[in-house]
């Protein structure tokens, strides 16, 4: 159908009273989605259900929100023609076309029969809940808020490209109209509706409640294959804190006040829904109106969990996932704190990668000012997790035990563990090639450091000899000055050479530890010719096919035909074989062992070679600030004796003994002799840590050549 530019391209759907029409001007590419009452007659329609329909048209009229549909006039000769073809007098709607559906179908896809992912979990809520809260704000409940009635749109701005807006306001209603009736979908109906008494906007909380249990876990929270009497019987009976009420696999029903284990979101995010849940599904229409602690009303308090800054951390280590709130002030330090004490690794073992190319973090930066919306990854020097641990849902150990014994009525909620199984194998697959590739980035990181330290280390040898050659001239330019009875003199020309003593052990160290750094370069490219190697068994622990496998396997299963359940059955523990074996293949490979066992103690000793090469360089600069000031007390000497006559006076020799002891004083507050000391004692310690680990590397680098 064309009427004028405007072409009619699709029915998009059609509900209680009306049907959806997708509508394109062909000038402009636009469209607009126009509802139109379906009923036959005027006379058809009771007089609620037009309040209804013009309503709903009122309202979005002159509601203005991003995330509540928008009213779209069209042409006059396009609203005559389509009412002229109208079986009642029913106003039109024209909208908005949000072009990628609504949630419902989302829901439906087998990729989220086992919930959505966190970041899409976020959106969802934190615009559902401004778009709410902008009804309540207009005095207006909606009434009715379901994952149908909520739409998608493309947003360029977004990570998920995806912005989320209510729609069908037909049940929205003026908060002071006391009038009650029966309307909303059953299962996100709140039991003061069902119960047909008079309600308020918590009705909007309790269905919100039910969509962010829905979307977190794939499921409805309270029993939703029973009636709706038998089901709200058993609403009416939990407790303030029970959130959840399901069937265990030995038949019992069970009242939970947790969300399940086998989602997506973050343990944090869980606990605080929770929290939320347990508010905005009380049975009590009173309690549940009321406000959580400091007076926060139970939308704006939805607002400011999502609101809160989370940090997202992978462990390699571990292959799990954490999650962290930070605020202002917090810092990396901090962090590692937190990330050690659950994963019982020492903190002065761990590595923190929160940037996949900035390495130059230091603990006491401050976390809000460097970290992102991607994962922090952390990991030991030596990367390999110690065992793999499977933590198995119950009804795939279930099913992997004994299939022929597994009761066929818990088929879905048996898709839905499988689903997040394989899910979640394939996201830790992905983040462990992830964080070995930037693991490797940052051992090139560390040799670069060490060859910047080198140089930094080089230039304070530079510095020492310049100082040695100083004292030399000064030492030969004395000439003829009588300074053999000066006790000042002598200490002070002690002093230098204990100075120069030190400074030439100290360029000797120097040489030694030149060596040692080229020793450790060199096998670290050896190493390197063995990398391409690693990165390839690495690339290969990957079970995207699987996941695929395992999508197609649920879009194409017949639950309702027991013929087919073997089959299905079947295929799931095929798959779910296949999972294991891939990283069982990946984690036992020999030659990934050696590599992990290699590098890790080649970055343990390049951490202490940085470390030494720290105090050395800090060590020569204390050498030459007491030379500094070695020459300076020197030249005051020889300033002093050239201006003396040959016959010194009483006096004189007097003020000789004064600036005797002044000079000595000075001399005596010169760290030097506890710095060499310390210095000759790093130097043994250096030259064996050094030596054990390039023998080590050596013998290392033999066994993964022979593997």
């Amino acid at each position: 159908m064309q009427v004028g530019i405007w072409k009619k391209i699709a029915d998009l759907g059609s509900g209680a009273f009306g049907v959806v029409s997708l509508w394109q001007n062909t000038e402009n590419d636009e469209y607009t989605a126009i509802k139109m009452c379906k009923f036959k007659a005027d006379s058809s329609l009771t007089p609620r259900q037009k309040e209804r329909w013009k309503n709903e048209v009122d309202k979005i009229k002159i509601i203005n929100h991003p995330n509540i549909i928008k009213y779209k006039p069209i042409p006059e000769d396009l609203e005559e023609h389509l009412m002229a073809n109208s079986t009642t007098s029913m106003p039109l709607l024209p909208m908005e076309y949000c072009r990628k559906g609504n949630l419902r179908h989302i829901l439906q896809r087998p990729c989220n029969s086992s919930g959505l992912q966190e970041e899409d979990v976020r959106c969802i809520l934190g615009d559902i809940s401004s778009g709410l809260a902008h009804l309540h704000k207009l005095k207006v409940t909606h009434r009715d808020i379901k994952p149908d009635n909520i739409v998608l749109e493309h947003c360029e701005e977004r990570k998920t490209k995806t912005i989320y807006k209510i729609i069908d306001l037909g049940y929205a209603k003026e908060l002071g109209d006391s009038t009650v009736s029966f309307v909303g979908t059953l299962h996100y109906l709140a039991p003061e509706i069902f119960e047909a008494k008079s309600y308020n906007s918590s009705v909007d909380y309790w269905s919100m409640g039910i969509l962010t249990f829905e979307i977190i876990c794939g499921f409805l929270p309270f029993l939703a294959n029973l009636t709706p009497f038998e089901r709200f019987e058993k609403i009416r009976k939990k407790e303030y804190d029970d959130i959840c009420i399901h069937v265990n696999y030995s038949g019992q029903i069970i009242y939970s006040q947790e969300i399940k284990k086998e989602t997506y979101i973050s343990p944090w995010l869980k606990e605080h829904l929770e929290t939320w849940l347990r508010h905005v599904l009380t049975y009590d229409q009173n309690v549940r109106a009321g406000n959580f602690p400091e007076n926060v009303e139970p939308l704006q308090y939805l607002t400011n969990i999502l609101q809160k800054k989370i940090v997202h951390v992978f462990s390699l280590c571990k292959l799990e996932y954490y999650s962290y709130e930070i605020i202002e002030g917090s810092l990396v330090g901090t962090l590692k704190d937190w990330i050690s004490r659950d994963i019982k690794v020492p903190k002065d073992e761990l590595l923190l990668f929160i940037s996949k190319d900035n390495f130059n973090i230091q603990d006491n930066d401050e976390l809000l000012n460097i970290i992102g919306n991607e994962y922090v990854y952390v990991t030991r020097k030596h990367f390999l997790p110690e065992s793999l641990n499977y933590k198995f849902p119950k009804l795939i150990r279930e099913v992997m035990g004994s299939p022929q014994k597994f009761n066929k009525n818990f088929l879905r909620g048996l898709i839905s563990q499988f689903v997040f199984f394989v899910t979640q194998e394939k996201q830790i697959a992905f983040h462990f090639r992830t964080c070995f590739h930037v693991y490797l980035n940052f051992l090139n990181h560390i040799l670069n450091t060490i060859k910047s330290s080198k140089s930094s280390a080089s230039e304070t040898v530079k510095q020492l000899v310049t100082r040695i050659d100083c004292y030399n001239k000064m030492k030969a330019d004395v000439g003829n000055i009588d300074l053999k009875n000066n006790s000042v003199y002598e200490e002070c020309l002690n002093h230098a050479q204990r100075l120069v003593a030190g400074s030439e052990r100290s360029i000797t160290n120097f040489s030694e530890l030149e060596r040692k750094i080229h020793c450790v370069s060199r096998r670290l490219k050896v190493l390197s010719t063995l990398t391409s190697n690693i990165i390839d068994i690495v690339s290969k622990y990957n079970l995207d096919e699987q996941f695929d496998k395992a999508l197609i396997l649920i879009d194409k299963a017949k639950i309702n035909d027991p013929n087919k359940h073997k089959e299905l059955l079947s295929g799931m523990r095929d798959i779910i074989s296949n999972t294991i074996r891939v990283k069982e293949i990946t984690f036992k490979n020999k030659q990934l062992v050696a590599f992990s066992t290699i590098v890790g103690n080649i970055m343990c000793h390049c951490f202490e070679l940085l470390n030494w090469i720290k105090i050395y360089i800090t060590y020569n600069e204390e050498i030459m600030k007491s030379f500094e000031q070695n020459q300076i007390i020197y030249l005051d000497i020889l300033l002093k004796a050239a201006q003396k006559p040959k016959v010194e006076s009483e006096g004189a020799a007097s003020d000789n003994v004064s600036l005797t002891d002044s000079l000595n004083q000075e001399l005596l507050s010169l760290p030097l002799p506890s710095l060499l000391h310390e210095n000759q004692e790093l130097r043994y310690e250096f030259e064996e840590a050094l030596s054990s680990g390039i023998s080590g590397h050596k013998n290392s680098v033999k066994c993964l050549k022979l593997l």
